[in-house]
């Protein structure tokens, strides 16, 4: 028992003492080569119209949606939303007559 506790004490001091090595590798800056930063040149505005499966989006000054077109994203949302509730609960519903 005595051996196996000092294993794992001499495993864990060489880890504590390997992370800060690790920690001022610069090769492990993710932000270091990310790349020019982007502008506001570098995006397109917004279409005035969008066609969907649920109706056109319209915008505003090149991003803004219409208050109409909030709205049908809304409905769209609620629609979805409510059609998986219905398949979660057939689906448990089947899962429990099964069992019974």
């Amino acid at each position: 028992m005595k051996a196996v506790l000092n294993v794992a004490l001499v495993a864990l001091q060489a880890v504590s003492l390997a992370v800060p090595v690790q920690a001022g590798n610069e090769d492990m800056n993710i932000f270091k080569h990310a790349g020019k930063k982007q502008t506001a040149a570098d995006f397109e505005p917004a279409p005035d119209k969008i066609k969907t499966s649920f109706g056109a989006l319209e915008f505003e000054g090149g991003a803004f949606p219409t208050e109409a077109s909030v709205q049908k994203l809304y409905d769209e949302m609620d629609l979805q939303r409510a059609n998986t509730n219905v398949k979660r609960k057939r689906s448990y519903r089947h899962d429990s007559e099964s069992c019974a």
